[in-house]
């Protein structure tokens, strides 16, 4: 962009702003509300390109609160999910574990959230010695029949889908985990 003062970057750790035109599920998305960034509508950069000089951004805020979308509670609201994540990073304190066809990206998803990701799933002996508040295990359909996924739920250890990671990091709450387990 030719405006002094943007500097478009893929790298989420040194963004200050992400500019879409509506909510979506992607990585780079769910990292820029994890981080608290600026999420802005796309006449942000149209208007402040126009004026000559970078607006304000808190007045053209992403906007996206309709029912249903992308699987979101009617009443959803952007902006109170952003000062939930500025308040308290959403996977501060968690380790999340990662099944190895659990898309790459959404480790990075959980690091901008404030936790720990892996991409390799621990022993069942591992996670039985520890509380289940302090780790997520995420794993795909494909994946719940693999002997490592078949040991942690042998041994009572709730695995997720890889929703959890998503929806939980647009609402900004884990609360609901039960809907996401998956059981075989």
């Amino acid at each position: 962009y030719s405006l002094a003062g943007i500097h478009p970057t893929d790298d989420m750790d040194a963004a200050t702003h992400l500019v879409a035109a509506a909510a979506c599920r992607s990585c780079k998305f769910l990292s820029g509300v994890n981080s608290g960034l600026e999420l802005v509508s796309e006449k942000w950069l149209e208007r402040s390109k126009k004026a000559g000089t970078l607006l304000d951004p808190t007045e053209y805020p992403l906007v996206d609160e309709v029912p249903g979308r992308l699987g979101l509670p009617r009443g959803y609201s952007m902006q109170d999910a952003l000062r939930k994540a500025r308040a308290s990073p959403l996977f501060e304190g968690l380790e999340v574990f990662f099944s190895r066809s659990c898309a790459r990206d959404l480790a990075k998803v959980v690091t901008a959230g404030g936790g720990k990701a892996f991409r390799e799933l621990p022993s069942a002996k591992e996670l039985k010695q520890r509380s289940p508040s302090d780790f997520i295990v995420c794993a795909m359909p494909e994946d719940m029949r693999t002997k490592p996924v078949k040991a942690l739920l042998s041994t009572g250890v709730p695995v997720y889908s890889k929703d959890l990671v998503v929806l939980g990091s647009l609402l900004q709450s884990l609360d609901d985990r039960k809907k996401f387990v998956q059981d075989k």
